[in-house]
C-alpha cells in the first residue's frame, strides 16, 4: 500500500490537521463519548481503527484500479482483534444503496450480539452524490490544481468507520480517470457522527426500559 494514501488516525488524538466538515463545537459533541476515555483507551480505538483500515483499503483501491469502483462491502472488527469481510454475494445484483443497507443491518446486528466492536462500510459515490462540503470539495480541487491537473468527473471513495466507543470518522480517497487509467488521489478525513454507538445505545436502554414495564 502507498504511505500517501493512507492519513494517520492517531491524529485525532489532538484533531491536529483534521479536515472536518463541521464548526468545532459540533465535533466536540460528535467526540464527547470518545473525549470521555483515558488516553490510553482513546489510543486503542484508534489503533484498532488504523489496522482495520489498513488491512481492507486495498481491497477498494485494487477493484477502482481495474474497474472504476467497488460494490458496497464492509470489513469488521472483533473484540479479540480480528477482522473479516462482508459483502453481497455475486448473484445478489442490487443497487448499490440497498446493498449498503443491507450490510449495515448485518453490521447492527453483529453489534448487538456481541461479535464485533468495530466496522467500517465501503462505497462509492460520483461528486454529486458524494456527501462533503463545499470546503472538502474545494480542498481536493486545489490539492489537483497544485500539481496542474484540472480533472473532471471525480468519484469518491467513501470509508465510513465507525467503533463502539464513541468516535466516527469518514475517511474520503478521490479517485478520476487520467489516460485510460483509474488515478487515486490524497485522503482526507472528517469526524462524523458515531451512528453505531448511538444506535446500539438506543436500543439497549430502549431493550431496558421495555424490561423495566413489564415487571
Amino acid at each position: 500500500m502507498n504511505a500517501i494514501r493512507l492519513l494517520p488516525i492517531l491524529a485525532l488524538l489532538t484533531f491536529t490537521g483534521l479536515a472536518t466538515a463541521t464548526t468545532t463545537d459540533e465535533n466536540e459533541v460528535r467526540t464527547t463519548v470518545f473525549r470521555s476515555l483515558s488516553e490510553t483507551d482513546r489510543e486503542v480505538v484508534l489503533g484498532n481503527l488504523q489496522h482495520l483500515l489498513e488491512s481492507s483499503i486495498d481491497e477498494a483501491l485494487n477493484e477502482i484500479r481495474s474497474q472504476g469502483g467497488i460494490r458496497p462491502f464492509a470489513y469488521i472488527g472483533d473484540y479479540e482483534g480480528g477482522g473479516r469481510f462482508i459483502r453481497l454475494s455475486t448473484e445478489q445484483q442490487v443497487p448499490p444503496d440497498v446493498a449498503a443497507h443491507v450490510i449495515q443491518k448485518t453490521v447492527v446486528q453483529g453489534a448487538v450480539n456481541g461479535t464485533l466492536i468495530a466496522s467500517l462500510l465501503y462505497v462509492t459515490a460520483d461528486g454529486a452524490d458524494a456527501p462533503l462540503t463545499e470546503e472538502l470539495l474545494d480542498r481536493f480541487r486545489n490539492e489537483l490544481a497544485a500539481e496542474g491537473r484540472e480533472i473532471q468527473n471525480v468519484r469518491y471513495l467513501l470509508i465510513e468507520m465507525q467503533h463502539l466507543a464513541g468516535l466516527g470518522v469518514l475517511h474520503v480517497v478521490p479517485y478520476w480517470q487520467e489516460g485510460g487509467e483509474w488515478q487515486i488521489g490524497n485522503a482526507i478525513q472528517q469526524v462524523i457522527e458515531p451512528r453505531l454507538h448511538n444506535l446500539i445505545k438506543s436500543m439497549l436502554e430502549t431493550g431496558t426500559a421495555s424490561q423495566n414495564e413489564g415487571k
